[in-house]
């Protein structure tokens, strides 16, 4: 009995953990169009509505060589099966928070409008993560765009936390509605196969 459960567990297993690995080579790929986005933006256009608040233009090049480099590692782990996928998203979500805070911190803050690009990352985390995880990133990356604002030691605006109380609400929302489709999506999966098997 216990081995017919797991020669019907197992090819389970496998197709759970393709379409994950599949699904982490997306979001790698949205990275990747991030990344270059922001350095073709940086040598084409200096003057653009978007970088015209660069304090440091120079550290904002830096961070996003880094960035590129990072997110091209990231990818080319998702094909090797050393590592586990859950480690992979963690490590891909983990930096996004914090390279992209810095990013949108040397662009003038919440005001520039890059802060966005967070969002994809916190979904992709509610996908690829349990609830809890999910929700742990998407408040780690509202508490970093509040330390951003912080950082200046100036005093904050009402603008200013209404923006990054409207930003938060958007990570914890689309964390936890990314995260309930996921969970169905591989539910009814697990169940498609379950049957196909039977």
């Amino acid at each position: 009995m216990t081995t017919l459960i797991e020669r019907i567990d197992s090819p389970i297993d496998e197709i759970e953990s393709d379409s994950s690995r599949r699904a982490l080579r997306i979001f790698h790929l949205y990275r990747m169009v991030v990344a270059a986005l922001l350095l073709v933006l940086y040598v084409a256009d200096r003057e653009s509505s978007l970088l015209d608040t660069l304090d440091n233009p120079l550290f904002f090049l830096q961070i996003n060589q880094v960035y590129a480099i990072l997110v091209l590692v990231g990818y080319a782990l998702t094909y090797l099966d050393r590592l586990p996928i859950t480690l992979q998203t963690h490590a891909a979500v983990f930096i996004d928070v914090i390279v992209l805070t810095l990013i949108v911190h040397s662009t003038g803050g919440l005001a520039s409008g890059l802060n966005v690009l967070l969002v994809p990352s916190i979904a992709a985390a509610g996908i690829l993560l349990p609830g809890r995880l999910a929700l742990a990133y998407a408040a780690m990356a509202f508490f970093a765009s509040v330390a951003s604002l912080m950082h200046d030691g100036t005093e904050l605006e009402a603008v200013e936390l209404t923006r990054a109380g409207v930003l938060g609400s958007i990570f914890l929302i689309g964390a936890l509605v990314m995260n309930f489709l996921a969970e169905r999506a591989r539910k009814s999966e697990h169940l498609a196969n379950r049957r196909a098997q039977e």
